[in-house]
């Protein structure tokens, strides 16, 4: 992922060859499959540290959802709301690492946009907007309203190839990683205020934001398996930049 060792990406324009590519890039991150069309069998993907935004997503309620519905129209639902939250991630610059059941891991590397934590903010919000427009729909239609959590985090991850042998993944993982899926499930006891998408920041996020966004103070709260307790935030809104420069004196206590 480092600049000075990451291959020039190459320029896709023979029919088979691009077609290929497309095929990749729908169920491989677009940076992994850049470097597969590239660089072959010789892509240099060994793990590295790299300073990172994560993103981590659920449905609240997903299992008594399924109970209710049968596989197939599962498999389109999922596949509908992944589209919102891919679409959101992608046009702020993020990359979806997985799918995990009814969530998302996506993640931001500062070296390849430096106001990532800002993007992924940014793509948070949109995440949120989308689902209440489609909750509109869904409740014009009779349906449930769908409740979703969001947790964000900044920090350093190991970014690369893992597993064994013949089979590996290209993922992100680290403690950075585990704060993110920790502040989304935090968001089960955090006050929603009454809207569909619950987003809880850490510190470190809170930090590195360059926009002005309006917050409210969560306050220092327990995390699971974790010995200390941590600074949190609840993500509202991007607001028009005002003068106060902390990112924590703009936030009220819940």
């Amino acid at each position: 992922m480092d600049r000075s060792h990451t291959p020039s990406e190459p320029e896709i324009t023979c029919g088979p060859l691009r077609e290929r590519m497309l095929r990749f890039e729908r169920y491989l991150p677009k940076v992994l499959t850049r470097w597969i069309m590239g660089e072959g069998s010789t892509a240099q993907m060994a793990p590295v540290e790299r300073d990172v935004t994560v993103m981590f997503t659920d449905i609240a309620g997903f299992t008594a959802m399924a109970e209710e519905r049968s596989a197939t129209a599962i498999a389109a639902f999922l596949n509908d709301h992944f589209g919102l939250l891919a679409g959101a991630v992608k046009s702020a610059g993020g990359v979806i690492d997985k799918f995990l059941g009814d969530g998302v891991l996506a993640f931001w590397l500062t070296t390849d946009s430096p106001d990532d934590a800002d993007r992924a903010a940014r793509a948070a919000l949109a995440i949120a907007s989308a689902i209440t427009r489609d909750n509109d729909q869904r409740e014009s239609n009779g349906e449930d309203r769908i409740r979703m959590r969001i947790g964000l985090q900044t920090g350093t991850a190991v970014v690369g190839s893992i597993g064994a042998g013949d089979h590996m993944t290209f993922t992100i993982i680290g403690d950075t990683v585990n704060m993110a899926q920790r502040l989304e499930q935090l968001a089960k006891t955090t006050p929603t205020n009454g809207r569909d998408v619950t987003i809880l920041l850490g510190a470190a996020l809170a930090d590195r934001l360059t926009g002005a966004f309006q917050m409210t103070r969560v306050g220092h709260v327990p995390l699971e398996g974790r010995h200390r307790s941590v600074e949190a935030y609840r993500l509202e809104a991007e607001k028009k930049r005002s003068s106060a420069n902390d990112p924590r004196r703009r936030a009220s206590s819940v």
